[in-house]
């Protein structure tokens, strides 16, 4: 598994469950302050909004399923998104040449405006956060968080929770 660094790192044969623990409830309580930060700087533009938005930013158009694996998130949760942007002017659909019935998303001329009034908001935000990490730590823990967030939607993770939790089911039932 490459690290940030380009050398490859040793798979864990027990990973470090309580370490984990710890790091997936930071993860979630920083997950809620930015949601908090986003609706105090972005009003409207609720954190889902602006995850779509840039979605489509950084990937150019996509479809809403598309889009829902992405997060992983339902496809139905996005498509309420998804409506909401076009209410506001912020997207639009058109056709897809890879599929008659699901539409491509793309960003308006608007839509683009706001994702870059979004960038600027949020580089304002940071400029006066006073955060005690350094480009190389920030870096490493975004590294750290990919590689997590990778292993758990990958492929072998996902078989196994889905045979635990068919397993659990069996056993509750039993």
């Amino acid at each position: 598994m490459p690290s940030s660094g380009g050398e490859t790192r040793k798979r864990a044969s027990n990973p470090p469950v309580p370490e984990l623990l710890s790091l997936f409830g930071d993860t979630i309580a920083l997950f809620h302050c930015l949601q908090a930060t986003a609706a105090s700087i972005h009003g409207e533009l609720s954190a889902g909004l602006r995850g779509v938005l840039f979605g489509l930013a950084q990937r150019g158009p996509q479809t809403v399923p598309q889009m829902a694996r992405m997060r992983p998130t339902s496809r139905q949760h996005i498509q309420v998104l998804v409506n909401r942007l076009l209410e506001m002017g912020l997207v639009r659909l058109e056709e897809n040449p890879e599929h008659r019935r699901s539409r491509l998303v793309r960003l308006t001329s608007e839509g683009e405006r706001a994702v870059a009034l979004m960038q600027e908001r949020e580089e304002r935000m940071l400029e006066l956060a006073d955060i005690p990490l350094g480009a190389a730590e920030i870096a490493a823990a975004a590294a750290t968080l990919g590689e997590v967030r990778a292993a758990l939607m990958g492929t072998r993770f996902r078989r196994a929770v889905e045979e635990l939790g068919r397993r659990e089911e069996g056993a509750r039932h039993a």
